[in-house]
């Protein structure tokens, strides 16, 4: 997107420069005020673009986003402040998002992964029952966009882009292993 619109404002093809200076300012307003202003912002924004197919995506869930899409976003709470799922996994690291009630999460699978890869992993629960360092979720809209049962443990792996990695239900992590081993280094310890 960004070479073709370089290409279209450096371009010295006169049809294309007639088009640029005289019909597009014409024609944008107008734009603008239909429903392809949503398709335009969502274009430019790259807000559509998924990583599916993309080696580092694993297989697909049946419902709500699969390895490779976008994390959704929604609004939380962490103790008590208001906030957002993308801002609590906007640090540049991989994010292990351990969805469902707080008390089906033990914290020994998670710093399992912490002691292997050091600093490269931030683990982080969400779930609609409040509790301390929890991303709270009360309304169950995080969790519904994520396609997950708020009863239900299931956890995903964010990539450092926004992007999932990794989905799987229930509290066993030995699944992730193999993932973490394929792309990031173990430190021997």
């Amino acid at each position: 997107m960004s070479d073709r619109a370089f290409t279209i404002a450096t371009t010295r093809n006169p049809v294309i420069r007639f088009a640029r200076t005289h019909l597009v300012p014409r024609i944008a307003p107008l734009a603008l005020r239909t429903r392809l202003r949503g398709i335009g912002f969502r274009t430019i924004a790259q807000l559509a673009i998924d990583y599916r197919h993309s080696p580092l995506s694993t297989t697909p869930p049946r419902r709500g986003p699969r390895p490779g899409d976008r994390l959704p976003d929604a609004t939380i709470t962490l103790d008590g402040q208001p906030s957002t799922l993308h801002t609590a996994t906007a640090a540049p690291t991989y994010h292990l998002l351990l969805c469902g009630p707080v008390p089906a999460w033990n914290s020994d699978a998670a710093e399992q992964m912490h002691t292997a890869w050091p600093g490269l992993i931030t683990t982080h629960r969400l779930s609609h029952q409040p509790a301390h360092g929890v991303l709270c979720d009360p309304a169950g809209t995080a969790l519904r966009r994520l396609g997950s049962d708020p009863n239900t443990p299931t956890h995903y792996l964010i990539r450092p882009d926004g992007h999932l990695a990794y989905r799987n239900r229930g509290t066993d992590l030995t699944g992730l292993h193999p993932y973490l081993t394929h792309w990031l280094t173990p430190v021997d310890g």
